[in-house]
């Protein structure tokens, strides 16, 4: 049984100037407790660093603690904010922009209603991925996220759009429009019922109305499963 492991992941990565370059994506980063603090996790990642290099990989992107790589060599280049809405102030909350939206939602193309883990949102056909969604999510991501800096380009492997590691609740869930069934928007999100959390770590929508109508969805599914905030 190994004690470390490290995987590097061979991906063209977005440049400060804007244009893609060689690189690398570090992750699955693990060490068996029976042998943390003994320098092998350390040497799983050095050795990831070494094949990258190798490979002709020109950067190196990792998603971790930004107090312990630095020790590796990476440098903090994403910004740490975090969002939290209240799922009953979002459930609730009643101002014009709200009502506009709603009304648009229940009397406009977005109509419907859909299911996602036993519970009925109005508004959204919202369930899990399905790999004949993968073309438009890609279309989605590279239009809307994929422009920005230490962004990682992806492609239709469906390995890449599912969830991935050992921790329960994750999901990648899509949003439709019921009538036409087109794909409106996506999200990774992940259940944290200790915490009654649900976050939210990357969504992207074809228009404001439909991200304001993701948000509602959310807010509305998390207050019948018990959950009190979402977080992205």
């Amino acid at each position: 049984m190994p004690a470390a492991c490290s995987v590097a992941l061979l991906r063209e990565i977005r440049a400060l100037q804007g244009n893609w370059v060689p690189g690398a994506l570090i992750t699955l980063v693990a060490c068996d407790p029976k042998y943390q603090n003994r320098g092998f996790g350390s040497l799983a990642v050095k050795d990831s660093l070494a094949y990258a290099a190798k490979a002709g990989a020109k950067l190196a992107l990792l998603y971790g603690h930004p107090g312990y790589y630095p020790r590796f060599g990476f440098v903090p280049v994403l910004p740490a904010a975090v969002a939290t809405l209240a799922v009953d102030d979002v459930s609730t909350v009643d101002t014009d922009e709200r009502r506009d939206t709603d009304k648009r939602c229940d009397a406009g193309e977005w109509r419907g209603a859909g299911a996602l883990h036993g519970h009925v949102p109005s508004r959204l056909l919202v369930r899990e991925i399905q790999d004949s969604d993968i073309p438009a999510l890609l279309e989605m991501y590279e239009s809307q996220l994929a422009g920005y800096p230490c962004s990682v380009r992806r492609d239709v492997s469906p390995w890449i759009w599912k969830p991935r590691g050992a921790m329960p609740g994750r999901d990648v869930l899509v949003f439709l429009d019921t009538q036409s069934g087109q794909l409106v928007g996506y999200c990774f999100c992940t259940d944290n019922p200790d915490r009654s959390y649900l976050t939210v770590m990357e969504a992207a929508a074809s228009d404001k109305t439909v991200a304001s109508c993701m948000v509602s969805t959310l807010a509305r599914t998390g207050s019948r499963s018990r959950t009190e905030v979402l977080e992205g």
